[in-house]
């Protein structure tokens, strides 16, 4: 007995010893995200809490932003390795002369969309005529963009600057508002209101957003590092897809306060933004960052010599899927 005894502590000594080298030679990455914790960051929290990216010998901290963070200074700065961001603020960053590049893209539709109540009939931009309609500066452009694919001039419609609250919605003044599907949509539908729901990718806007990016630089000194980290963080996201009743506790983990129910709803609601039925779980479609280009260039955003082939790479999904 006493041997064995001594067998087994042995046994739990080399585990030991072999966790602690595992830890001490694991790579340390720094993922700046660009929110503060929801939802749309559950598939990473549940890589980290399911051990799927110390599988791949990863210390991996979440870093969160807000309204004053700018997760591509914070990834150019060195401060993180890696980043999450929309398609269009990439591509500024690169037309600037920041070294970024996207390595996937977890939204492959757009989560903007405009809404009305159902009752009201409009299921159709040319419907906006004549109408007020809520869009925050950042919305403007997409608006535009929109009436001008149906032929309807700017000054057809009314914008106006509203805080993104339910009841301001719900008072009638401004029928039309630009929202995120899995914010303030989700919360009307909650709180049961019928809405008519238009994506700007009907009308032939692609975007792109929850993009994974890091610098040049370090993706080249550090390809097997990068393949992990995005292995994991999309296995992570695909098994919160599988089940969403997993996103809220995750939250919870980084926002003790949060809606867990609400939390669950956001990333249900989420799942035809990131499984579209077309490819992988992350893949860049090269035509798409070609047409993200050709509209940010209308709208005087990139320089027309601007190109999208250095702003991504797919070497890192293929690694992933070559496995």
């Amino acid at each position: 007995m006493r041997k064995i005894h001594i067998a087994l502590l042995s046994f739990i000594a080399i585990c030991a010893s072999a966790l602690v080298e595992q830890s001490a030679s694991a790579a340390e990455i720094n993922f700046q995200l660009n929110w503060r914790p929801t939802a749309g960051f559950a598939g990473y929290y549940q890589a980290q809490k399911s051990g799927g990216y110390l599988k791949h010998d990863l210390k991996v901290k979440f870093l969160h932003g807000g309204p004053k963070v700018d997760p591509i200074e914070s990834v150019v700065s060195g401060k993180a390795q890696f980043g999450l961001t929309g398609a269009k603020r990439l591509l500024k960053a690169r037309a600037a002369g920041k070294p970024v590049r996207a390595i996937a893209a977890i939204n492959r539709r757009s989560p903007i969309v405009f809404i009305s109540l159902k009752k009201l009939g409009i299921v159709r931009p040319q419907q906006f005529v004549g109408h007020k309609i809520r869009a925050t500066p950042d919305l403007v452009p997409t608006l535009r963009a929109i009436m001008r694919q149906v032929s309807v001039p700017d000054n057809a419609y009314e914008i106006v600057s509203l805080p993104s609250k339910v009841d301001l919605f719900e008072k009638g003044d401004v029928p039309i508002w630009g929202a995120h599907i899995s914010g303030m949509a989700l919360k009307l539908q909650q709180r049961g209101h019928d809405l008519n729901i238009i994506f700007p990718s009907d009308y032939g806007l692609e975007s792109l957003s929850g993009v994974i990016f890091s610098t040049d630089s370090y993706l080249d000194a550090n390809k097997q590092t990068a393949t992990d980290f995005l292995a994991a963080s999309l296995t992570g996201i695909q098994q919160v897809i599988e089940d969403t009743s997993k996103a809220g506790p995750l939250v919870k983990i980084y926002n003790p306060d949060t809606d867990v129910a609400f939390q669950n709803a956001r990333m249900e609601s989420s799942i035809p933004l990131i499984h579209t039925g077309e490819d992988s779980i992350g893949w860049m479609k090269p035509e798409s960052w070609k047409n993200i280009v050709a509209f940010q260039k209308q709208q005087g955003e990139l320089p027309n010599g601007f190109s999208a082939k250095d702003i991504y790479s797919l070497e890192y999904l293929k690694r992933i899927q070559s496995r």
